[in-house]
């Protein structure tokens, strides 16, 4: 094997070691993508776990971005649905009328989609955030550290998902405590 070759392997074996440490459980499911990304253009690589958790699997993963439009989205059709006995006299408005009477459906739809994206997208898009996040730490630390580094910024823990179903339960009774309390001060 020539130096040029030995060099590469190295690196190679380097660059994996730390996407596995960023990767956590489930790394060789991750590294198995990245291999699939680079032989195919396309970005579509289902993930079931994207697909069923939905904004879960976002924040067990750490996309807090996506998690966060996410949220936005629902947060706003919920406002309007709860509050919707004072908006009762502004069926004037055809956007708030569409949500009030097809709430159900439209948040299931919503949910459907958005996790179906997920699960064709997701593994593209936290790909890139961890190829982002592992490029930044190798070229800020040794390996060693890196290695640290990056088990600390990734590798989510088993609670997470735990700790993402709160948040997002959180949230949705926030939305409708504030909702009422707007009806209240209204």
């Amino acid at each position: 094997m020539n130096l040029e070759t030995n060099n590469w392997v190295k690196k190679t074996i380097n660059l994996n070691t730390l996407f596995f440490d960023y990767f956590g459980m489930h790394a060789e499911k991750y590294v198995k993508a990245q291999g699939y990304f680079r032989i195919h253009p396309g970005k579509i690589f289902w993930n079931w776990s994207a697909a069923l958790l939905g904004p879960l699997w976002l924040f067990y993963r750490k996309m807090y971005g996506l998690l966060m439009i996410w949220l936005l989205i629902v947060v706003s059709f919920d406002f309007v649905y709860f509050a919707s006995p004072l908006l009762d006299s502004d069926f004037t408005n055809p956007l708030i009328a569409i949500i009030m009477d097809n709430y159900g459906l439209i948040l299931l739809l919503f949910v459907i989609a958005t996790n179906i994206i997920l699960g064709c997208w997701g593994t593209y898009y936290y790909l890139q955030q961890a190829e982002r996040m592992v490029d930044l730490v190798k070229a800020n630390a040794p390996n060693t550290i890196a290695s640290v580094i990056l088990s600390e910024k990734g590798n989510p823990s088993k609670w997470r998902v735990a700790g993402g179903a709160l948040l997002i339960s959180g949230i949705y009774i926030m939305t409708y405590l504030l909702a009422c309390i707007w009806l209240v001060l209204r």
